[in-house]
């Protein structure tokens, strides 16, 4: 969008035709999301971290319908970047990160595992030695969607319908 801005001119010729790039450093001018709260700016990107916890399909559908989606995470820095927002917080947050059961590649416990947005997935970070592990499948299903720990950035897998933070 556009914005009108008075500019004072100090020892500077602009003429008609001339350009500037303006950069804006105030979180005044970030959207405020009902239900999150703003953790900060990484490589291009806004991190709102969600202030209740819900199960992974709800919290990516409130993600959506803002028009975004879960965090993916695509290198160390990122993960690390993540991981510093939440560790003081000792909470885990959801990833977008899930195991698609009709790939391919699907196979239990770490086959098919894939970005919702369709990210190519080139890193993970899961907790050494045996995550993903479905570790325990019951009435609940299996294990199934990824979280980030709060305890060393590792990544976990879990029930779809347990009920974590995420960011936006």
């Amino acid at each position: 969008s556009l914005v009108n801005v008075d500019i004072i001119q100090n020892d500077t010729i602009i003429c008609e035709g001339d350009s500037l790039d303006l950069y804006i450093s105030s979180l005044e001018s970030l959207a405020e999301i009902p239900g999150f709260t703003y953790g900060g700016f990484f490589n291009g990107s806004h991190y709102y971290l969600s202030i209740n916890t819900d199960s992974w399909e709800n919290a990516s559908a409130i993600c959506i319908a803002n028009g975004g989606h879960l965090v993916t995470i695509s290198n160390e820095d990122e993960n690390n970047y993540v991981y510093s927002l939440i560790d003081s917080l000792q909470i885990g947050v959801w990833l977008d990160l899930y195991q698609n059961i009709n790939s391919p590649n699907y196979s239990e416990p770490a086959g098919g595992w894939e970005w919702s947005t369709g990210e190519i997935l080139n890193y993970t970070n899961w907790y050494p030695p045996n995550e993903p592990n479905n570790a325990t499948v019951n009435s609940l299903g299996f294990e199934n969607h990824a979280v980030m720990q709060w305890f060393g950035s590792y990544w976990n897998d879990e029930w779809g319908t347990n009920t974590d933070f995420y960011f936006y």
